[in-house]
């Protein structure tokens, strides 16, 4: 009896691992994804910010606004 508990007890540990390692990596793959997409989204205000820090040490560089969006009107107005 006592070795029926122990191969059931087994397949559920050895069932918890294999979701705790597929957990573990789609965790990993989806923060990666993740990171990817924000520096994406996030560039042109970086880009902002360099032109900003350029322009403060007189290192006088155009700005282009390639999009429409807020980054872009913002990029406008910083070309103004």
């Amino acid at each position: 009896m006592l070795s029926s508990y122990e191969e059931s007890w087994s397949v559920l540990n050895a069932t918890r691992q294999m979701f705790a390692d597929r957990r573990f990596a789609g965790d990993g793959l989806s923060s990666a994804i993740l990171w990817i997409l924000i520096r994406k989204i996030t560039e042109p205000l970086r880009q902002l910010r360099d032109a900003r820090s350029r322009r403060t040490r007189r290192l006088f560089q155009r700005v282009i606004a390639t999009s429409r969006d807020e980054c872009g009107e913002l990029a406008i107005a910083f070309i103004r």
